[in-house]
């Protein structure tokens, strides 16, 4: 009796091995849940904080929301006045004459009036997103508003400048069509680039730039006030030249 109950108690039921069987299948799925979740939290998190420290280094460029909502229009104006155009990238978007872009034809998730939205690059330009041939493609908001309204540009003048020295202010009695020196020059007019000093790479401060100034008029050569001063001899040129630091 005591062989008997012994090996009928040493005999494993089928049932309850299928049974043990699921149970440590279940508690084994559900660790590799949990082991799992954190993991995938943790990612979340991280990308979350990588793109906040983003924003913090340019605020303006993740500004993202409705074009409308953004770029400004003068208070009492609406959609009904303000005039649109054909843009030049493609024909399934229209351009106002103050920067907003609209879908104007249909398709896949979109349609006819559909107001798209835009970021700013962190210079302070507004910026869309557009796409052309089942491409996105990314264009500036003052560039699609001087091809709709200003036309194209023409020979050397193939820049975009703004009046008022604002990037964010794109209507086109704002923009025209300069070449790279003038719209250099007018950044400088505007205060919108840093020069001189003011730049943070520059070598030089005022005080030295009219020391080789003086130095060159004494009849130094630009070679020796180069190694003088710790320049090369071609931005002694510049400088007595007044093609760089004109400001003083």
């Amino acid at each position: 009796m005591a062989g008997g109950a012994g090996l009928a108690s040493g005999t494993a039921n089928p049932g309850d091995c299928s049974r043990a069987n699921a149970g440590r299948r279940s508690r084994v799925a559900q660790y590799r849940m949990q082991s799992a979740r954190p993991e995938r939290a943790f990612f979340r998190l991280e990308k979350s904080d990588d793109c906040n420290r983003e924003r913090s280094r340019h605020p303006r460029a993740h500004a993202v929301g409705a074009g409308m909502r953004e770029i400004p229009i003068p208070a009492g104006v609406s959609l009904d006045v303000i005039e649109w155009r054909l843009c030049h990238a493609s024909d399934d978007y229209e351009v106002s004459e103050y920067g907003h872009v609209r879908r104007r034809t249909p398709g896949r998730r979109t349609f006819p009036g559909k107001m798209l939205s835009f970021c700013w690059h962190h210079a302070g330009y507004p910026r869309f997103k557009l796409t052309i041939n089942c491409k996105h493609q990314t264009f500036e908001a003052h560039r699609l508003v001087a091809m709709a309204f200003l036309g194209p540009p023409s020979g050397d003048r193939n820049e975009v400048a703004h009046g008022d020295g604002d990037p964010g202010n794109t209507h086109y009695s704002n923009l025209s069509w300069k070449t790279r020196a003038e719209n250099e020059s007018d950044k400088i007019g505007h205060g919108t680039v840093p020069a001189g000093e003011k730049n943070g790479g520059a070598k030089l401060n005022d005080d030295l730039v009219l020391r080789i100034r003086a130095r060159r008029t004494a009849g130094a050569s630009l070679t020796a006030i180069g190694r003088e001063f710790g320049v090369a001899f071609q931005t002694i040129s510049k400088i007595v030249n007044r093609k760089s630091w004109s400001h003083i």
